[in-house]
Parts: C-alpha cells; structure tokens; sequence
C-alpha cells in the first residue's frame, strides 16, 4: 500500500478556490501503479461537504501490458509528488481526509531509456536554483521502441531539503520535437540518440526540487 502522512500536506489558497499538495511513498515491496489521492472537506462535525478532483502522483513510467505507457507508477520506497486541480472552498470548511487507492498490474520496463546528462544548477540571484542539463535518448540498439514521443520533465519544487520540506509547487516541461509514428504526428519526441538542452528556472532553493521524466513509446 503506497502512504502518505496528512502532516505532510500542504495546500495554496487562491481566492475562494483551495490546492492540496504533497508527497506519497511506495512502502510496498512492488511496483505500484494507477496512484491516486482524493481528498474531501469535512465540516466541524467530520463530516464530508465536498470532494475534489481527483489527483495522480506525479510518478515513474512503465508500459502496460496494453502497450500504453503509465506515468503514476511509483518502485518500492519511491517518493512521488502529487497537486490537485483547484476546488471551491465550500461553506463550513473545517478540515479535510482523503482517501488513496493504488494497483499492481502487469507491465514491464519502456524500452527507451531517457536520461538527463550534465546535471547541473545555479543560483539567480533571489535565493533560486536554475538547474540546467541535457536530456538524452540513451535506448539501445535493437530495442523494439526506439523513438520517445510525449516527453516532459516533472519538477516537484519544496519548501526545504528532499526529505525535509513540504511540496509547495509542480511544473511540467514539454521536451523534444515533432516527429510521426506509424504516419501519426506527434510531438515533444526524441529518436535514439538525440538530445535536447533544459534550462528550467526553479522558484526554491538549490536541493529543494527534484523531477522525473515521462514519456510514452
């Protein structure tokens, strides 16, 4: 069962409308996947007055045995992020629960193997890191899937060292270029062995961030 500690959780409050944010862990000796948290408002009295959208972790990629890739899959001992759409605050809002579900289905590893090499950051000089590297399509050859469409790179910003803060932002950066598969355009893609340059401009602190790359093959 994949946890997450509502101490944790964070949220930002815009207006009348209401975030959650935070972190769930693969506690599990296995690959969890279909990750999801729901959280409901609760009244003085715990009762449920509203419930909002549903959110995925912000996970690691595997393929289905459907073929199709899935992004809200976390390995044993994994942390991912995850941040809810925005949801009206509703009157006599007092707390909140929610409530996870997970599954373990079959899959297996995507054949292309996308990396970030040169990894380095930077401050900007208001208290930000600006982490900067170069993402490669490093599948090797004769692999069925060479060829990564759908590619972005996930950043779970804190507000404190991994481990230590809580999350107070996501931002999900489109990488690659157009490109067809099996005479269907598609975009954001990246062939064996091509690579792109990312320069992302983090709004926390150096250590205060961490990302995943997903993609779909």
């Amino acid at each position: 069962m994949v946890n997450g500690g509502k101490a944790g959780i964070n949220f930002k409050q815009t207006g009348n409308s209401v975030q959650f944010l935070g972190e769930l862990t693969n506690q599990t000796a296995t690959i969890r996947c279909f990750v999801f948290i729901q959280f409901h408002f609760l009244d003085q009295n715990n009762t449920r007055i509203g419930t909002l959208p549903t959110a995925g972790v912000n996970g690691s990629t595997y393929t289905l045995l459907s073929g199709l890739e899935e992004h809200t899959c976390l390995d044993p001992q994994e942390t991912g992020s995850f941040e809810t759409p925005g949801a009206a605050i509703p009157l006599g809002f007092a707390d909140f629960d929610f409530i996870l579900r997970d599954d373990n289905p079959p899959l297996r590893q995507p054949d292309v193997q996308l990396e970030i090499a040169g990894a380095s950051e930077a401050p900007d000089g208001q208290g930000h890191a600006v982490f900067t590297g170069l993402i490669q399509n490093n599948t090797p050859s004769g692999s069925l899937h060479t060829l990564a469409y759908d590619i972005k790179v996930m950043f779970t910003y804190l507000d404190g060292p991994i481990g230590q803060g809580k999350v107070i932002g996501t931002e999900s950066f489109p990488m690659g270029h157009p490109c067809v598969i099996d005479n269907q355009g598609r975009n954001f893609c990246l062939g064996q062995g091509e690579s792109t340059p990312i320069n992302v401009s983090t709004n926390t602190c150096a250590g205060c961030y961490y990302y995943e790359i997903n993609h779909s093959e």
